[in-house]
């Protein structure tokens, strides 16, 4: 019995020691496929790792602000408030504009500008319907 009542008093310091370790080994995961990409010098390799590992990390940190937006967004009789979803489409599209310029310059791919374009659009949508709101 005192087994389960230590998890049920500490579940919430359970679940961030879970998810601080599933972002750790997503960074070792991420810096691996890094790894893999050829460079000519070995300097470059280095630094898109350490670039690399930057741009995950935060892109992970507005993945998880953009979940907890959209999250937050429900109201009392769960109902989705369309701020918390404009919110939560915004800090999204900036975790994916992150990873599609790191991968565009470290990749030399020019469809990856084409899709931050696409993604600037529809993340400017929300923003510009709260901008036009207040008016």
């Amino acid at each position: 019995m005192k087994e389960r009542n230590w998890f049920v008093t500490n579940w919430k310091e359970i679940l961030k020691a879970i998810a601080l370790l599933v972002v750790i080994i997503g960074a070792f995961v991420f810096g691996k496929y890094v790894l893999k990409v050829s460079f000519s010098v070995k300097w470059k390799l280095w630094l898109a790792v350490v670039l690399g590992e930057l741009s995950y990390l935060y892109s992970v940190t507005f993945l998880v602000a953009g979940v907890f937006a959209a999250l937050g967004g429900f109201d009392e009789k769960h109902r989705v408030s369309l701020a918390g979803l404009g919110t939560a489409i915004v800090l999204v599209g900036v975790a994916t504009i992150i990873q599609l310029a790191f991968w565009g310059v470290v990749l030399s791919c020019t469809k990856a500008l084409i899709a931050i374009a696409v993604t600037l659009v529809i993340v400017s949508i929300p923003i510009v319907c709260f901008l036009l709101r207040r008016l």
